[in-house]
This record gives C-alpha cells, structure tokens and sequence, in this order.
C-alpha cells in the first residue's frame, strides 16, 4: 500500500527553496515545518473523507496554522538600521558603488557569477538607470528581506543595507 499522507509536504519541501518569504526568514524551519503539517492535516482529511468518516477539524486547523504563518511572514516595514546613514549619506555613487559590487555578479547582462548564463528574472543592474527602475525590488529584496543577494554569496553588510535603505526612503534618486 502506498503511503500518500506525506505528499503534499514532501512536495512543499521541495520547492519551498524558490520563494524568498520562506527561505530568507529567521525562522525558516518552523515555517516549514508548519506548513507541512499543514499539508498532512489536509490530506489526513480527505483520507477519512475517502472512508466515509471526515470530519472539517484538520482543515480549520489546516488552515489556521496557514493563516498563523502568513501572517507571520509578511514583510513588515523596516527602520533604517544604522542612524549614521543619513539620506544625504546614501549619495548615488556609493549606492551604485554597492550595487554593481554585491548585485552586479548575478544581475548584469553577462553574469560574472558562476551558475549564472543570464540575470535572474532578467533584472540587470549595468547602468544607473536599470538600478533607479529596480529600486523598490532592490529595498525589498536587500532591506526589508535580506533574501539578496541569495545565500549573502557577495557578504553584503548591515552598513550597505542601511545605506540602500536611506536611498530608497529618500526617493531613490540617481543625482
């Protein structure tokens, strides 16, 4: 007899890597371990449903613990972390200076990153423009999750981070 009851989290597992809100958040493993149960607890319902005996208790706590953790990893408005990083600190050379230095090696139009043929998601950062177009991707992805760059491979620092922070909340200009 094959035993279903761990698909749906043995599935969830193995594509969880591919989004950031999980991957990237301090407690990446509880919310993957909640997530999975979430998962058995909606397949244990249509196994007993299948049996004639379902009861909607494993999907309300099913989805309960999904909402929980939604809830929980929503990205939450991020303080400028270093009060020495004024907005007039974040000058665009040195924002720039920090992009093409951290960014740059996976988001170019030729990737100097090994494993990298092409930019992620086709987002370059080669010219200061691409940069200003990107800048809420870039606040989202390296402030507020900390998910780039991926694995920190480049070692942004929390000074960088901050730096990118007051830029954007200045209006992300290129001036």
């Amino acid at each position: 007899m094959h035993n279903t009851y761990f698909t749906l989290p043995v599935l969830f597992v193995m594509l969880s890597n591919h989004y950031a809100m999980i991957y990237g958040h301090q407690y990446n493993w509880l919310i993957l371990v909640v997530l999975s149960l979430a998962g058995a607890l909606v397949r244990v319902y249509f196994v007993a449903r299948h049996k004639g005996e379902a009861s909607l208790a494993p999907l309300l706590i099913s989805a309960l613990l999904v909402l929980g953790v939604s809830a929980a990893i929503i990205p939450r408005p991020v303080e400028i972390m270093n009060t020495s990083n004024s907005p007039a600190d974040a000058e665009f050379s040195r924002i720039e200076f920090i992009i093409k230095g951290r960014c740059a090696s996976c988001h170019s139009t030729e990737p100097t990153q090994a494993g990298f043929t092409a930019p992620p998601k086709g987002i370059v950062f080669d010219t200061a423009k691409d940069i200003a177009n990107q800048a809420e991707t870039i606040h989202q992805q390296s402030v507020a999750s900390k998910v780039m760059p991926i694995g920190n491979l480049t070692n942004m620092t929390e000074d960088e981070r901050a730096l990118i922070d007051a830029w954007f909340r200045a209006g992300a200009r290129t001036e």
